[in-house]
């Protein structure tokens, strides 16, 4: 069964080392469970369609309380996927990218399991633990990972 397409906005944050900041979903997750992803979340109505309103209400204000610069859209990727129900999702994601100074302890986690900083040469070996689009994303912004 199909469920109907939505947008989302997906953060890429890097730190001054080029980590980057990914967030690790809990196990009662519907999409992602137990995986480690991007911050970010759906574009809701008081967002009005503007991506940036959206990322600074779902990543800034909801997730990470973070002070986050240098915001750029990065890239726009269509996805389908199954939740664990096997309902098909499918929709837009607007991945923009930034930066923050690096202070994990200035985190206030909103939702999640947790977080972490990844160097680019770790990302290869969690890549099994994120989903496909997310991590090919993550390749682009780093111009190449393996």
């Amino acid at each position: 069964m199909g469920l109907p397409m939505k947008e989302y906005v997906g953060a890429l944050i890097r730190n001054p080392d080029n980590e980057i900041l990914l967030q690790k979903k809990t196990w009662d997750y519907d999409i992602w469970p137990g995986l480690w992803a991007v911050f970010g979340g759906e574009i809701e109505p008081e967002d009005n369609g503007d991506i940036f309103a959206a990322f600074d209400r779902e990543v800034i204000r909801e997730e990470t309380k973070l002070k986050i610069y240098d915001v750029k859209l990065f890239r726009e990727v269509k996805f389908e996927e199954r939740d664990q129900y096997k309902n098909t999702l499918s929709g837009t994601c607007y991945f923009i990218r930034g930066r923050f100074d690096g202070d994990l302890s200035k985190i206030r986690l909103g939702e999640g399991a947790g977080f972490a900083v990844f160097d680019p040469k770790e990302l290869p070996i969690i890549r099994e633990q994120m989903f496909p689009y997310v991590y090919e994303t993550i390749d682009a912004l780093y111009g190449g990972l393996e």
